[in-house]
């Protein structure tokens, strides 16, 4: 199998995770952090449609398989006053707009935005995907398939700008068969 098409197969095996799909062979709990986004590069603000860095926010994630093995990490910046409403008290975002630092539910534990998101019609459009054999993310982990993709809203307006890094550990958590993502692609 090429290279190009190994890693688009991986990343919708890993999709299946990151979007909460009920099949999954075991639970992946998510250890999040969520801060202001506040340095946003020319062309992240491009790809959000030039939002101002108050309404915005950084999620970063670890998922991690049953055993504790660290399999994916994600990096989303996210528009806030464009999540819809019912996803916003899962995701800790006040309903005037921000996000609530000091929900009780938020911390080193809370629901991944791919959860949250799931079923409100959210679409997903793949700006890249790379196999990287070899490359050590910022921690030392051997990424396996590095992803940038671009989450739009219903009405049309990007809602989250998402890197996923999945972990070459996944491929031992999770062996094939892998069962396919069923999110829905932005058609271009």
């Amino acid at each position: 199998m090429k290279q190009c098409c190994l890693s688009r197969h991986l990343l919708r095996a890993a999709a299946s995770f990151f979007w909460g799909e009920p099949h999954c062979r075991s639970p992946v709990s998510a250890y999040i952090t969520i801060r202001c986004a506040d340095q946003l590069t020319d062309e992240e603000r491009a790809l959000l449609g030039t939002p101002v860095a108050a309404d915005l926010h950084r999620r970063d994630g670890v998922l991690r398989c049953a055993t504790g093995l660290s399999i994916a990490s994600v990096t989303a910046l996210v528009v806030t006053s464009r999540v819809p409403q019912p996803a916003r008290l899962e995701l800790g975002i006040a309903a005037a707009g921000p996000v609530d630092h000091a929900a009780p539910h938020l911390g080193e534990v809370c629901t991944p935005l791919g959860r949250a998101l799931h079923g409100l019609g959210i679409t997903r459009e793949q700006l890249t995907t790379a196999a990287t054999p070899g490359y050590l993310d910022e921690e030392g982990t051997e990424v396996a398939v590095l992803s940038v993709a671009r989450l739009w809203t219903p009405s049309g307006w990007p809602l989250a700008l998402v890197t996923e890094r999945v972990h070459a550990q996944f491929l031992s958590a999770y062996p094939p068969p892998w069962p396919l993502a069923r999110t829905k692609a932005r058609s271009t």
